[in-house]
């Protein structure tokens, strides 16, 4: 079992070193991109699109959970 969650671990800090790398690579190149990153970002735009509607859609519900129970903490008083 500690193989399996040390092997997590493993990937996940590779993989979150690669994403550092690519995004120091990416982040100087301000005019012409190569065609490698424009397949990229025209690939990743939908998902990106995706997980950022559905951020915003659990952000909305936790505010109105919150104002729910603001509005129902101002009636209690």
């Amino acid at each position: 079992m500690d193989f399996l969650k040390n092997k997590l671990l493993t990937i996940v800090l590779v993989l979150c070193l690669a994403f550092t790398i690519f995004i120091g690579i990416t982040a100087g190149n301000k005019g012409n991109t190569g065609i490698v990153q424009n397949i990229l970002t025209t690939g990743f735009r939908p998902l990106q699109k995706t997980l950022y509607v559905a951020g915003q859609r659990i952000s909305n519900i936790f505010q109105f959970v919150s104002s729910l129970a603001s509005l129902k903490k101002k009636t209690m008083s």
